[in-house]
């Protein structure tokens, strides 16, 4: 059984778990968890397909699945890839495989991946990393995972296997030469990130490594990944997992022409780290070997760094050109809105007459109402009148009908209209008589 003792420099309540309610897992002797402990671009995903194939389980989760850097698939459950992201940033303040800022670049190297003083990780995340251990060790008598953000974040997953205290775990070192990796990664960030940093990089993880395994008791065989002795390494490592070992199916799952890079030997910190590590398995012992594969590749690096400038020169005057059509574009469109506010100008005075000419209209049109008002007025008094006069006349004739019908007053009535007639007959001829003896005497 595997014991863990990797000094963390982190006091164990910092870790952000109390002890209060934690209970011990069920017993789980007989059962084996493989954790692959490797950085990125060191043929992970093959090895972690071979031991796929020779019967190691990856849990009931669903897989990383194929990229073009990775066409065959990451065999990385979907599920531990986002508990490692999210604890890595919470850690070192990046959750991706390299730093995303010069800042962050600096302090993680500078702290060269030690968990910094303070750092908390909240209980729930405890609680989701031993589900997700559980539901491992559950799908098989061998499990195992990987990603390769398990070496920066190893103090949370210590502390989480420790309440599998029946577990087997069998922590297996996967390696690349640094010069191997570094020329990946600079591949991979077409050049954003430089092949040097590339080398500090490596070293950190690799003295993250070579921590977690003088920790332990005891560990099998470091792979190195690119080496001769890769694939008897890997035997050897198979076995101690407790599976059967088929050449067979792991040269079946190896396609060598996924393999991109050379190994060199290279000045560098990394180098020591990973010759210390792979005790002499990988070493590199032809100096023209190297120096010549390190030219091959500077050089390679030399006219990847002339097409990005290239690239980057032909973007800038890409840019200047396009800087220049939507200047052009900005004058015509002030021309053209100098225009429009010129007409807007125009428009606004037409409103303007417009609107003291409605106002002047409804004016007149109130003046009008008014007078027609009055008009209306005058002719309801005057129909008013008329009807009264109507009344009046209608009341008169009743009256002279009921004289009229009277049988004293009617006759009298109307021996006086005859009088009346009469006397004003008599009168007519009598002017009609007198006009005719004038005419007379003045003839």
């Amino acid at each position: 059984m595997t014991s863990f003792g990797l000094s963390d420099n982190l006091p164990h309540r910092e870790m952000g778990e109390s002890d209060k309610g934690v209970t011990t897992i069920m017993e789980d002797t007989g059962r084996t968890l493989v954790i692959i402990l490797t950085m990125h671009r060191c043929g992970s995903s093959l090895t972690t397909s071979v031991l796929q194939r020779l019967g190691m389980s990856l849990g009931p989760f669903e897989l990383y699945g194929a990229a073009p850097s990775n066409p065959y698939g990451h065999f990385e459950s979907m599920p531990f890839l986002k508990l490692n992201r999210e604890i890595q940033d919470l850690a070192f303040g990046f959750p991706d495989d390299l730093p995303d800022s010069p800042e962050t670049l600096a302090r993680f190297l500078h702290t060269k991946g030690d968990w910094e003083e303070g750092t908390r990780i909240p209980d729930e995340l405890f609680t989701e990393g031993r589900s997700l251990i559980r539901a491992l060790v559950n799908s098989g008598p061998i499990s195992g995972f990987k990603d390769p953000r398990t070496i920066l974040i190893w103090p949370f997953w210590k502390r989480v296997l420790e309440d599998f205290p029946g577990l087997r775990v069998v922590p297996v070192a996967l390696l690349r030469s640094p010069h191997e990796i570094a020329m990946s990664l600079v591949i991979r960030r077409s050049g954003s990130c430089g092949y040097w940093t590339s080398l500090d990089l490596v070293a950190v993880h690799f003295h993250r490594q070579k921590a977690i395994l003088e920790s332990l008791d005891q560990h099998p065989p470091s792979l190195c990944f690119g080496s001769p002795a890769y694939l008897r390494t890997l035997e050897v490592v198979t076995q101690h997992c407790g599976l059967s070992w088929n050449p067979y199916t792991a040269n079946e799952v190896f396609d060598r022409s996924c393999v991109h890079q050379v190994p060199a030997s290279v000045p560098h910190e990394a180098q020591d780290l990973f010759d210390s590590l792979c005790e002499g398995v990988a070493s590199f012992p032809d100096p023209k070997k190297d120096r010549a594969q390190l030219e091959k590749d500077a050089r390679f690096l030399e006219t990847l760094r002339l097409e990005q400038c290239q690239a980057a020169t032909q973007q800038i005057s890409d840019a200047r050109e396009q800087a220049r059509q939507a200047s052009l574009q900005v004058d015509e469109a002030r021309q053209q809105t100098q225009e429009v506010q010129a007409r807007l100008a125009e428009v606004r005075a037409q409103l303007q007459d417009a609107h003291a000419r409605v106002v002047d209209v409804q004016a007149q049109l109130i003046s009008e109402q008014r007078r027609v008002n009055e008009l209306q007025a005058q002719l309801i008094q005057s129909q008013d009148r008329e009807i009264h006069a109507l009344q009046h006349n209608v009341q008169l004739r009743i009256h002279a009908h009921k004289i009229e019908s009277h049988p004293l007053l009617g006759p009298a009535l109307r021996a006086r209209r005859r009088m009346r007639r009469i006397i004003h007959t008599i009168a007519a001829n009598s002017a009609n008589g007198h006009s005719a003896h004038r005419a007379d005497s003045t003839d």
